[in-house]
């Protein structure tokens, strides 16, 4: 064999080593199979007033004990049974609060950044501070200094409603959560005058059965709670100082009560003394 084919020989061996190493370079990258799980702290719909498209989020406590947001479609989060319709339209499982869930990668739809801020803030953290702000003074910094403390949402929402009931403000808020992160209810005062003993017990004495029900992070997430702000009794804090105002006008009724008493006697009296 001439030397002249043993170097072009040589080449062609190099060239077709070369090309095979950058088809592997070029190659994608295998997509992550693992399942995204955890045990589901919320389940919030939310709707794009653009597109008028609805998707899910849910915020998840891994093994490790950190928090996960993730979004995911209608149809897959009803495939896994987080929403299911009331008859009315699609509304958040309630029941799968608590449990574990496992969630295929590929349903999980990325986070769009937010173009007018140089960090996307958290979409649950802005709806809670966004209706609660007005209320008690509670701003997106605060609820995820506590989110970042390792309190899901779901406990921030309830801790936030209690507040209002209670018509505390943010240091009644961190209050609250400062008791229930050390267990902790020495600080906590309730309308009786006594002092709970645990999580359950005060969620008992603050809340009605009714409130707890309806006051949890669902109903902010929906935008049901905004659209019933105003409402007696739901989300406007009781004004102390009309009280005084209120307990003179039961005086005047009183009053007035017994006024009409003092008449009827007077008239009876009279009719005694026709009769005699």
């Amino acid at each position: 064999m001439s030397r002249t084919k043993i170097m072009f020989g040589t080449l062609l061996a190099t060239i077709l080593l070369a090309t095979q190493i950058i088809a592997v370079g070029a190659a994608p990258m295998t997509q992550d199979t693992t399942p995204v799980t955890g045990v589901i702290e919320s389940i919030a719909l939310e709707t794009d007033t653009e597109t008028d498209t609805t998707t899910v989020v849910v915020t998840l406590t891994d093994e490790f004990g950190g928090i996960q947001t993730i979004r995911l479609s209608l149809q897959d989060a009803t495939a896994l049974g987080l929403v299911m319709d009331d008859g009315t339209g699609p509304v958040e499982n309630g029941s799968k609060i608590g449990t574990p869930v496992e969630i295929d990668p590929a349903a999980v739809i990325p986070e769009a950044p937010d173009e007018t801020t140089d960090e996307a803030q958290h979409p649950v953290g802005t709806a809670l501070s966004d209706f609660f702000f007005d209320l008690l003074g509670v701003d997106y910094e605060t609820v995820m200094d506590s989110h970042d403390d390792g309190i899901g949402f779901g406990v921030i929402a309830q801790a936030l409603w209690m507040t209002n009931i209670l018509e505390g403000d943010s240091e009644t808020f961190a209050a609250i959560l400062d008791a229930k992160q050390n267990k902790d209810y020495s600080a906590i005062t309730l309308p009786d005058g006594n002092t709970p003993q645990n999580w359950g017990q005060f969620r008992k004495a603050v809340m009605s059965d009714q409130e707890k029900a309806k006051n949890n992070l669902g109903y902010i997430m929906s935008g049901r709670a905004e659209e019933d702000q105003g409402d007696e009794g739901q989300t406007q804090p009781k004004d102390n100082g009309n009280a005084p105002d209120k307990d003179k006008d039961k005086n005047k009724d009183k009053d007035n009560n017994k006024n009409k008493d003092k008449d009827k006697d007077k008239g009876k009296d009279k009719d005694k003394n026709k009769n005699k």
